[in-house]
């Protein structure tokens, strides 16, 4: 099934589906009781929804961020569809200069006002 699904991007409707069931010689009955149950329609909307309200665009995303004194993530990065380790390893690697940027800069403003005291 998962391959005439991503082989058939535009054809997802429940005919489509129910022809691929027949297709693969599933158990027609248990399949259209499932696909007609609506067991999981709540969570496949949620699911989406969240996605959505995140900035999900596209499958995969994979999301860089940094963990906040609170224990909050902040997102830092979003990197959409299938990329190379290249993009993945740029992105890591500017996030990590940030951070000992940020460090630094910390720092430098440490010792401004141990002089200024």
């Amino acid at each position: 099934m998962h391959k005439l699904l991503f082989e058939n991007p535009k054809a997802l409707g429940a005919e489509h589906l129910t022809g691929y069931a027949a297709q693969l010689t599933l158990d027609a009955d248990a399949f259209n009781a499932c696909l007609e149950g609506g067991e999981f329609t709540r969570k496949v909307q949620a699911s989406q929804a969240e996605g959505s309200k995140a900035g999900v665009t596209g499958t995969p995303t994979t999301f860089l961020g940094r963990t906040q004194a609170d224990g909050k993530v902040k997102l830092t990065k979003r990197i959409t569809g299938a990329q190379p380790y290249p993009v993945f390893q740029q992105a890591i690697d500017a996030m990590l200069g940030a951070k000992e940027e940020d460090a630094s800069a910390r720092a430098e403003q440490a010792d401004k006002g141990k002089a200024g005291s």
